[in-house]
């Protein structure tokens, strides 16, 4: 929802509020690498996905110019998506074609390469004899990126799938690509099935399928261990009134984060089946977790109607 505050905020709580605690939620301030609380030291992620954005350039009102490059804005029925990577990483940006004269796809691509541990196959034994060191170097490998915000409600469900396809073509025609889809995909759990079926690897059920992880939309009143408000952690009924009074009150998995690699574009083409063997298999989950899921200032005050995703890969394997 951009940086306009909720309607549930107090007259006190300002703009400059809004995007400070954006800002924080995006540069993973308060979290350890586990995912439990810590100091103000930011984690500063690798790929920040955003949707919603008020204008192409909306991502550097979050001071967010020392650490990361923009791959580039794309509109959508709800502002704009933009793809942020960090600085210290080599990227550039690719183009999602819109054939014909269809609608465009609202997504931003960028390949980027990111650097892995590689054991090279040698070992060394130290001095005492005890200890076998395996001696491992480290390599680049390019992994396409995306962030998406596809078309909603219920019945933009044909519409989702063709972009989703669509979005799954981008980028070089390279069976072993590794690529990795984020962001707002409006997705019914009834969608889940033609997705995976293309080969597709969905994080959330690759981390385990936790239930407490698994809304990213959750406006339904619920009970839910909250520190944000006061000293201690505590158990409390909170309900994300973003609209005020008006908020529908119910649940669902809009946001997604999906694994897959250049197969699929073979895969369509040719309609091969996913045998495991492809380059998503060996891709670890091992971290997924909402975030922004906390009340700020009240027990319905939230950052946005949206909950975020904070997804943790291991790509050593996919080398």
């Amino acid at each position: 929802a951009g940086g306009v505050p909720s309607q549930s905020a107090p007259p006190s709580w300002q703009r400059q509020d809004q995007l400070e605690a954006i800002r924080s939620e995006l540069l993973l301030v308060h979290q350890k690498s586990d995912g439990s609380s810590s100091s103000s030291i930011p984690l500063l992620p690798h790929v920040i996905a955003l949707q919603e954005c008020e204008s192409p350039t909306w991502w550097k009102t979050l001071g967010l110019e020392d650490w990361y490059q923009s791959m580039g804005s794309a509109p959508s029925h709800a502002g704009y998506v933009t793809l942020l990577i960090r600085t210290d990483l080599t990227a550039h940006s690719v183009t999602v074609s819109t054939p014909g004269k269809r609608r465009p796809v609202p997504a931003v691509a960028a390949m980027v390469n990111v650097t892995v541990p590689a054991f090279n196959g040698s070992t060394e034994t130290t001095t005492n004899a005890a200890e076998t060191t395996k001696i491992t170097t480290t390599t680049t490998l390019p992994v396409l990126i995306a962030s998406m915000h596809l078309e909603p409600f219920q019945s933009g469900s044909a519409r989702r799938q063709e972009q989703f396809e669509r979005l799954s073509q981008v980028g070089p025609a390279d069976a072993s690509l590794l690529r990795i889809i984020i962001g707002d995909t409006n997705m019914r759990d009834s969608e889940d099935q033609t997705t995976e079926q293309q080969g597709w690897r969905d994080a959330w059920k690759e981390a385990g399928a936790d239930a407490s992880q698994r809304y990213s939309w959750n406006t339904q009143a619920h009970r839910q261990n909250v520190s944000s408000i006061g000293s201690e952690d505590k158990m409390v009924t909170v309900q994300n009134l973003y609209y005020g009074s008006d908020t529908r009150a119910y649940t669902n998995r809009y946001d997604r984060c999906y694994i897959g690699s250049g197969w699929q574009q073979q895969q369509q083409q040719q309609g091969e089946e996913n045998d495991g063997n492809h380059p998503t298999a060996a891709v670890d989950v091992t971290l997924f977790r909402l975030i922004a899921n906390q009340p700020l200032t009240n027990l319905n005050h939230f950052l946005s109607d949206h909950f975020g995703l904070w997804v943790d890969l291991d790509l050593s394997r996919a080398i």
